[in-house]
């Protein structure tokens, strides 16, 4: 698969049969238990029916298949530092993976947030989550003493090389 290819593009409402799964894979590995729960009308409410929206989702498609999803939500922030994008989670199908689908949903996150007037994306990443942690330092995320907080600036993220993860 050509990462090229992908295209990753702001889910609308007639995602939701097909966002839902991809959402409750991540719980089903482990990785958190509210995605488990999740159901079409729960999706619909927070993120097609709120304004603004609770939660905000960018999907990537190959061959008409949802193969990803990047969901983020806006964070209020201190005056000088703005409004903040905080990245809460990343979730590419194992098959597709290593063909920089992750990168490239994180990359339309970051022109979200160029546009709306961001200067930073903020997420959190559970100590197990390997690929969660590899995706983090391939951005070349600044690491919060804890090492499971990450942030970057939206202008280091429009400066990344492709490539994978």
């Amino acid at each position: 698969m050509d990462a090229a290819v992908v295209p990753v593009r702001l889910a609308v409402e007639d995602d939701i049969p097909r966002l839902v799964p991809l959402i409750r894979a991540v719980g089903d590995r482990g990785k958190a238990a509210e995605s488990v729960a999740m159901t079409s009308g729960l999706l619909r409410e927070q993120s097609f029916r709120r304004s603004p929206p609770e939660r905000s989702y960018l999907v990537a498609e190959v061959d008409q298949e949802l193969v990803g999803y990047a969901s983020y939500s806006l964070l209020p922030g201190p005056a000088a530092d703005g409004p903040t994008l905080f990245v809460n989670g990343v979730f590419v199908l194992p098959r597709v993976r290593r063909h920089g689908i992750a990168t490239d949903l994180i990359r339309g996150i970051a022109q979200i947030a160029d546009r709306i007037g961001c200067e930073r994306l903020r997420w959190q990443v559970d100590e197990a989550n390997v690929e969660g942690t590899q995706l983090s330092t391939h951005l070349r995320a600044d690491a919060s003493r804890t090492g499971n907080e990450y942030s970057i600036r939206v202008s280091q993220i429009q400066q990344l090389d492709t490539g994978t993860p």
